[in-house]
């Protein structure tokens, strides 16, 4: 039977929260060492309501929503103690049938990561089979703003942008009603439009009685909650009612994360304030000694006004070959774009509309079908949307940072000299040059992909969504590092994003990309937390 949102079974609100935890513990080995990952949780979620557990990443986020799956990593060795109740069950010590079952009918998790939760060799429709009907996984495919449905299903996972792969996620983890799910960074990737729509959805589930974890780095998100627990260090240091929790903060570091929003008003004439780490975030009663105040930009180097990318009418369609026919797609159509040295322009529009394709074109990954592409002075790099991917698993990280190094007969001093330089530019720790890939965050891995970028000392640098996975404090120091990088080394970016406020402040141009041509956004000046960039073109003085 196909179920939709506004026909989810009805779920009778018990006496009790649906989901209870009381004094979770959670340690985890990493590198042989055991460290503890969630510190004495406490927290409620009730049928019919979101809680938003909000926290930047290594907070423990996913860690949680892993715990309540009972899928932890078994080669990380997991101790948990406390409790975990799904409408009175419980799940601390349950034995992997009674977790398999739970699974099935109490919890569903929308995983943070869509290249891991898909399997790579399985089309779309193959892999929503296993969950439902094909007329409900076109439903929900619809539902999560997927339009296209056709070649979506009939797609392999690596064929979709980030935004369509985690949408899938989403319409696969809802397909089936359960009491409670659990949304680990369900907007990861998504633009503004279809953030939206995902956001929706969670609150007509919730309106249908499912209760709604929402973990999330992304504060406007958590404003649709009705309760927020503020999460730091694997510790809930403040929890409540969400209005109350953005109107007057009152643990310090919830004073703090509020303090460094950038999608407000802010002054491009300096770096963007962001916050400290370490135990003295929880431990320190004074809120501005947790805000690293900003910093004016180091001057540009002299060497503007060079012409690093040129693209001249660049158009680049796709066609896709069925039994009985050929389709094809236009995805750039006529683009022209110019880059000068030490310039940065941002790329904005919704997910799947081109702005990868055109980034690779760009960087001479993808060959266009008209015009011409011109790049001055040696190979563009470009930081991939999802770096853990890009990255290779079973090589340290040092070594990945210089590899280019070493391909042009570099000497080990020298190079381990300029790895050092790099790490310590980028705000990598120097003792993680050893660690691989899934020993980082998501935030290191993407440090670590743009040092590996500047090794060699490019002259474009492209950027697919550098901030999307990241937390509020680390996509400002992104955005921070990405300034810096154009200032000091005069090397020109281009930055393809879903976040017009970061576009506004990282970028000297704003384009918006919408079926198939640039469009230039002429006014820069506006920024508030109402911004609406509707890729459809209906209120184009915003996009």
């Amino acid at each position: 039977m196909s179920v939709g949102v506004g026909e989810l079974v009805e779920t009778r609100t018990p006496p009790f929260a649906t989901l209870e935890i009381r004094g979770l513990h959670v340690s985890m080995l990493r590198g042989g060492q055991r460290n503890d990952v969630l510190k004495g949780l406490e927290l409620e979620v009730r049928a019919g309501q979101i809680t938003a557990l909000v926290g930047r990443s290594g907070s423990g986020k996913s860690t949680l929503a892993h715990v309540i799956h009972g899928l932890l990593p078994r080669d990380s060795q997991p101790r948990i103690s406390g409790s975990i109740r799904v409408v009175g069950e419980e799940l601390v010590g349950a034995g992997e049938p009674r977790l398999r079952a739970a699974r099935k009918s109490l919890v569903r998790i929308i995983p943070q990561d869509p290249f891991d939760a898909l399997n790579p060799t399985m089309s779309v429709r193959a892999q929503m089979a296993e969950v439902c009907g094909e007329l409900t996984a076109i439903e929900r495919l619809r539902w999560a703003g997927i339009g296209d449905t056709e070649r979506v299903m009939g797609s392999l996972p690596h064929r979709l942008s980030g935004g369509e792969r985690q949408r899938v996620l989403i319409a696969m983890a809802t397909a089936i009603p359960v009491p409670l799910i659990v949304a680990d960074e369900p907007t990861t990737g998504l633009d503004l439009d279809n953030k939206q729509k995902v956001t929706a959805l969670l609150r007509n589930l919730a309106a249908h009685g499912a209760a709604v974890l929402l973990s999330t780095h992304d504060l406007a998100v958590a404003e649709i909650a009705d309760r927020t627990a503020i999460l730091e260090d694997g510790r809930i240091v403040e929890v409540g009612p969400t209005s109350e929790i953005f109107a007057r903060p009152r643990h310090p570091y919830s004073v703090g994360l509020l303090a460094i929003r950038y999608d407000g008003a802010v002054d491009k004439s300096a770096q963007l304030p962001t916050l400290v780490r370490g135990e003295r975030v929880i431990e320190n009663p004074q809120s501005e000694s947790i805000v690293q105040q900003s910093v004016p930009w180091p001057p540009f180097s002299p060497n503007q006004e060079e012409v690093v990318l040129d693209m001249r009418r660049v158009s680049k369609a796709f066609r896709t070959r069925s039994l009985f026919r050929v389709t094809s797609r236009d995805v750039l159509a006529e683009i022209d774009l110019t880059v000068e040295a030490g310039e940065c322009v941002a790329l904005i529009g919704e997910s799947g509309i081109g702005k990868s394709t055109l980034l690779k074109i760009a960087a001479g990954l993808l060959e266009h079908d008209r015009g011409t592409v011109g790049s001055d002075g040696g190979r563009p790099q470009l930081v991939f949307q999802d770096p853990k991917s890009f990255l290779t698993p079973w090589v340290p990280i040092g070594e990945q940072i210089v590899e280019g190094l070493r391909s042009a007969k570099v000497a080990k001093v020298p190079r381990d000299k300029r790895l050092a330089e790099l790490m310590d530019f980028v705000d990598l720790e120097r003792s993680l040059a050893d660690a691989l890939p899934s020993e980082l965050s998501v935030g290191q891995c993407q440090r670590a992909a743009i040092a590996r970028a500047i090794a060699v000392s490019p002259r474009l640098l492209l950027c697919d969504e550098p901030i999307s996975a990241l937390d509020t404090s680390l996509a400002a120091s992104m955005l921070n590092l990405l300034g810096r990088i154009r200032r000091i080394y005069g090397t020109a970016i281009v930055i393809a994003t879903h976040d017009l406020p970061a576009a506004r402040i990282a970028a000297d141009r704003i384009y918006r990309l919408h079926n198939g041509k640039l469009h230039e956004l002429a006014d820069m000046s506006i920024s508030s937390r109402d911004d609406r960039c509707d890729p459809s073109g209906r209120d184009a003085r915003l996009c």
